[in-house]
């Protein structure tokens, strides 16, 4: 490796390491608290930010009694409302500024994100020959996914990528979780509905269904593979319940 290549790595390893919980704030319509939501990376992210998206959108004065449809909802519009209405805060941050605040988020089955997360940055990157986002944590297009797991194992959450660093990282300060309601992706329709009629969200344009969380991941594990992919998120499946999943 060149100098060049090294100092590339190393910066976007430090980079790596200044991650933080990306927020969203969402105002009620009435003027109130709203709500707020965590993204939580490979678990139905593409398609909570639409729906957050639209949620805003019908708030502005000029949509006041129109109907709107996700079709309005494009890219676009959804990095607007992202500038607007989200920011990168630590755990402790979120609960400190916003004390009041129910908070939600949607958690998956560990050993499933992190399959799809092979498949959609490992993989996919690979084929489209586009951008491998963990080179510099020496993953390469070409590694099976038995390789992967294990040098996933070795990284501990404060240096891990964000896609397969634990959820409960992202979700937790001081030991606690700061959410107040955890969808699951695996029953994603029943828990969306039920945060609609607590709090008035649209409904989820199921964006991703890639990302809903229903494939059968286990025939990618082999018993080394999925030995290291349990011990790696011992504390996602057990404080998210996934105990009877993996």
């Amino acid at each position: 490796m060149n100098f060049k290549t090294w100092l590339k790595h190393y910066r976007k390893r430090r980079k790596i390491q200044r991650v933080k919980p990306h927020f969203w704030h969402l105002p009620a319509a009435d003027g109130g608290q709203g709500l707020g939501y965590i993204q939580n990376y490979k678990a139905g992210t593409r398609s909570i930010r639409q729906a957050a998206a639209l949620y805003l959108m019908k708030q502005l004065p000029e949509n006041e009694g129109r109907e709107i449809t996700y079709d309005e909802v494009t890219e676009d519009v959804v990095e607007r409302f992202d500038k607007l209405n989200s920011g990168f805060y630590l755990p402790n941050t979120i609960r400190q500024k916003w004390p009041d605040l129910p908070i939600f988020t949607f958690v998956r089955n560990p050993l499933s994100r992190l399959y799809s997360c092979y498949a959609n940055k490992v993989l996919d990157a690979g084929k489209s020959g586009g951008k491998l986002p963990f080179e510099a944590l020496g993953v390469t297009a070409d590694m099976s996914f038995d390789e992967f797991v294990q040098i996933v194992a070795t990284i501990p959450d404060e240096r891990a990528e964000r896609h397969f660093r634990s959820q409960a990282w992202f979700l937790s300060a001081d030991g606690k979780l700061i959410t107040d309601y955890i969808g699951k992706i695996e029953r994603f329709n029943e828990d969306w509905e039920e945060l609609r009629e607590k709090f008035g969200m649209p409904p989820s344009p199921h964006n991703n269904r890639s990302s809903m969380g229903k494939a059968d991941f286990s025939t990618f594990y082999s018993k080394e593979s999925y030995r290291l992919a349990t011990e790696r998120y011992r504390g996602d499946i057990e404080l998210f319940g996934y105990q009877n999943d993996v």
